[in-house]
């Protein structure tokens, strides 16, 4: 993809690395928000997604309901302040096409 900007606002499923391990995929294939992308070098900004907690949000985070976001099980909330810069490579990615 020539133009990872427009990657900005999808929510995609990625293996999001923990904090303790920031260069390495993540144990939890999970929803994640797109945040950013870097272009030279080929890395996008994810913001980490959880399906708890999702009746409340505080400052930097967002709750989709999963009925407006196709490919989601539950309702997810996206924490802002929890981001990563991961690598486009297969080692965090699945390609998949999403059931409607």
């Amino acid at each position: 993809m020539k133009n990872l900007s427009a990657l900005v606002g999808a929510i995609v499923f990625a293996w999001l690395p923990e904090s303790e391990r920031p260069h390495a995929p993540g144990p939890k294939y999970r929803p994640v928000l797109v945040i950013d992308t870097d272009i030279k070098n080929r890395r996008i900004r994810l913001a980490y997604g959880t399906s708890q907690k999702t009746e409340v949000n505080y400052a930097g985070e967002i709750t989709m309901a999963k009925d407006d976001v196709p490919g989601l099980s539950k309702d997810t909330k996206f924490a802002l302040k929890k981001s990563f810069w991961v690598p486009l490579d297969n080692a965090y990615f699945v390609i998949r096409r999403l059931e409607a």
